[in-house]
């Protein structure tokens, strides 16, 4: 075996898109990729080539057959001694990995890098984290959806576990909890704001979207600036979906966005149909009228507004507003400690952010 390099828009694209397929048709855990978004991240044109250069690896096998890549990534938004690791997947054969893992490293150490992290599908507003535990559960939409044998394959290559993230499976009782208990620390503060709930496409709307949601992330492992062309084509889709999920605005008396709520159906089954195909907005209709699994994902106020218990405020106003009817929601992706959820119950899906030096 061997490792080749190429650039973006080379037809070995292709053959990377389908080996990912292959591990998902082979691991029903794994939500199957649509081919569509992941061919645009080797896509020659794609907005993220503005601010960074890649270089992508891959393994072939004997028969001709992809059965290892990476990419190695140098993102000039990030600072000038740290390189990133993405688009990674294996067969679960360390000599595999480690050929496309060194290919990367190695590219990185050239270009002056002394830290490598990852996994980061370009950065953190893609894909990024691998799932480390929890793989007893059903994979939801939007999860790190990885083979269970991938990290260990990283940490054999010389990385380690850097940043952690939980989720918590919870029943219906223990969110009505949740709202009983917000709504009990609450009770003598006057909300200073509303929700406003985004259900059709507006441009205004996906503008202060991006605004507060880029602002609201600074404070999170390797986050970066982005600008809005770059945002529209990573979740562009949400315009299409917005009837299905439950998106707020947290909205001062005078109209002004000053956050976001944001939460959806498990609609893994409209993906998981799809087998890599394109996914319609009426399977995901579909699947979200149709799904018992609620995930809880963000609530993001502006730094300035967030005194006089503001999150806990939006978090009851969500919870209502969302309603209580569902057996089973996930506190999604969340970072360690949250007591909100372990007063309730243990984490039950587990993610990790790797580094190491070179």
């Amino acid at each position: 075996m061997k490792v080749t390099a190429f650039d973006s828009g080379d037809a070995r694209a292709e053959k990377v898109v389908d080996f990912k397929a292959r591990l998902a048709a082979n691991d029903a855990r794994l939500i199957p990729p649509t081919r569509r978004s992941e061919l645009d991240y080797y896509a020659p044109d794609h907005p993220y080539l503005r601010h960074a250069r890649v270089k992508h690896f891959c393994v072939e096998s004997g028969g001709g057959d992809v059965v290892g890549a990476t990419t190695a990534i140098v993102d000039e938004h990030l600072p000038s001694d740290v390189g990133l690791v993405g688009l990674f997947q294996s067969t679960n054969d360390p000599a595999v990995a480690n050929l496309v893992l060194g290919a990367a490293r190695d590219y990185l150490a050239a270009a002056g890098k002394r830290v490598v992290k990852g996994p980061v599908d370009y950065n953190i507003w893609y894909r990024y984290r691998f799932k480390t535990g929890g793989f007893d559960r059903a994979t939801v939409w939007g999860e790190p959806d990885n083979p269970d044998y991938y990290a260990k394959l990283w940490t054999e290559f010389g990385f380690t576990e850097e940043w952690t993230w939980r989720s918590y499976d919870l029943t219906r009782a223990h969110v009505e909890l949740l709202l009983a208990n917000a709504t009990a620390h609450t009770k003598d503060l006057a909300s200073a704001f509303r929700l406003e709930r985004w259900t059709e496409p507006d441009e205004a709307k996906f503008r202060d979207f991006h605004r507060l949601v880029a602002g609201s992330y600074q404070g999170n492992p390797l986050a970066t600036a982005i600008d809005f062309d770059e945002f529209s084509r990573i979740y562009g889709f949400f315009l299409y979906f917005l009837h299905v999920f439950q998106m707020h605005f947290v909205v001062l008396p005078d109209g002004t966005r000053i956050g976001v709520a944001f939460g959806m159906p498990d609609v893994a089954p409209a993906f998981r149909g799809a087998k890599g195909g394109d996914v319609t907005p009426d399977a995901v209709t579909r699947a979200g009228a149709a799904s018992d699994t609620f995930l809880f994902h963000t609530i993001a106020i502006g730094a300035e507004h967030r005194g006089n218990q503001a999150i806990n405020i939006a978090f009851r106003d969500y919870l209502s507003a969302v309603g209580v009817t569902l057996p089973h929601y996930i506190g999604f992706l969340v970072r360690e400690p949250k007591p909100i959820y372990i007063r309730l119950t243990p984490p039950s899906r587990h993610y990790a952010l790797f580094t190491m030096n070179v």
